[in-house]
């Protein structure tokens, strides 16, 4: 709130009529002249700590002012993002990231899931899949000439993934996620909401939401002090409520 009042206050008059139209109705004149100071300070690393709220010493008799201040925010846990996490997240496509050897998952993420049963392919009767897959890739060589290129081996972020467990086992298990200004809700039929239960949920809704590329490259299009270096958001994991 502090920093949208003081982007009003340092909102530009507008300009007076001139011979071509342009004046105090001109949507253009009455656009907020932004900076990059005040939309920093609307991310969440930037004022969480000022809500969290913070326990005065055992041991003080009379603590001084802001030594004991009420949480008036949900707890939430702050993840910074790698840079080969923030290009993967850019890059087109979903492909979740490879599960690191020696992390355990919850049986809900959804590469666990993911995993097609032998049921699935009942409905087709007998069928050799192994003779049938052959014969697509003898039609493939014959008609290219060439077998197809294979797809990148999906990422592997193993230090994102623990964070994220030890994040979910920190806020309940149950959790709301955004970047540092925006969250995925584009995307959050993919999982029924934005609720994420593992670091597969999370992987989940960032790549399928193109609400978290502003985050990540337009947070600053606006200001009218922009430069050319790029936001550091956080991966932020709140704690989940039913309001």
């Amino acid at each position: 709130m502090a920093a949208v009042a003081a982007a009003t206050a340092d909102a530009a008059a507008p300009p007076a009529a001139t011979e071509h139209g342009s004046g105090p109705n001109d949507a253009a004149a009455l656009r907020l002249r932004l900076l990059r100071r005040q939309v920093e300070s609307c991310a969440v690393e930037r004022w969480y700590s000022e809500f969290a709220g913070k326990a005065a010493p055992q041991d003080a008799a009379t603590p001084s002012p802001g030594q004991h201040r009420r949480r008036c925010t949900f707890r939430s846990v702050l993840i910074p993002l790698a840079d080969s996490f923030r290009d993967w997240l850019r890059q087109d496509g979903i492909v979740l990231p490879e599960v690191p050897e020696g992390v355990r998952l919850p049986a809900c993420d959804p590469r666990l899931r993911g995993a097609a049963s032998e049921d699935t392919y009942e409905a087709f009767g007998d069928v050799d899949w192994d003779a049938a897959s052959a014969s697509d890739g003898q039609d493939s060589d014959s008609a290219g000439g060439s077998s197809p290129a294979q797809p990148p081996a999906p990422p592997q972020f193993p230090a994102m993934e623990q964070s994220i467990l030890d994040a979910l086992d920190v806020l309940g298990d149950d959790a709301f996620v955004k970047l540092s200004w925006t969250s995925p809700r584009d995307a959050s039929w993919m999982c029924g909401s934005l609720k994420v239960q593992s670091p597969g949920d999370v992987f989940l809704l960032l790549k399928s939401s193109d609400f978290v590329q502003h985050d990540l490259d337009h947070v600053f299009a606006n200001c009218v002090d922009s430069d050319s270096s790029a936001p550091q958001p956080h991966l932020t994991l709140r704690s989940w409520c039913n309001l």
